[in-house]
């Protein structure tokens, strides 16, 4: 069995980890064939590499955050941000709105690919570390904000 782990340390280091307390995070299990166990957890190391992506997500927090509680934006199962309610912003601020999703999008696609390098991740393991990211980022959303899961809008 490989595991994949949730990688909770990035949630604090990009300040997700401050709205509420998460459950506890679960493990989900591969089976892979002629493969040793694969470490659980980061090198802490690798993260030093991350470091400016951190800082630039922590950057765009608080942005993302009023938007996913006003319903504008919400998490997606893919691990990605999506716009969900563009109607009456003013064009200045839509552009604005998009341009931050695009960077956090763009972030966040460069942090999995580069944990799925570290981690020797195959496809099918690389699509289930998005949909955990999509659990965690969720996970630390407060109530009553949007996300998307199977081709629907949901209020969590």
């Amino acid at each position: 069995m490989r595991s994949l782990w949730l990688f909770p340390p990035l949630l604090l280091i990009t300040g997700w980890a401050c709205t509420q307390t998460p459950k506890p995070v679960q493990e989900v299990k591969i089976q892979m064939k002629n493969q040793r166990p694969a470490p659980v957890g980061p090198d802490l190391v690798h993260f030093q590499k991350l470091q400016p992506l951190f800082k630039r997500q922590g950057l765009r927090k608080e942005a993302l955050l009023a938007a996913k509680e006003k319903g504008l934006i919400g998490e997606s199962e893919n691990g990605y941000i999506l716009i969900r309610n563009e109607k009456g912003l003013a064009p200045d601020e839509l552009k604005k709105l998009k341009s931050v999703v695009l960077q956090e999008n763009k972030d966040r696609k460069k942090m999995y690919q580069f944990l799925s390098r570290e981690q020797k991740f195959k496809n099918e393991e690389y699509q289930i570390m998005k949909k955990n990211m999509f659990e965690s980022f969720l996970e630390w959303d407060p109530p009553g904000v949007y996300y998307f899961k199977n081709k629907k809008w949901l209020k969590k």
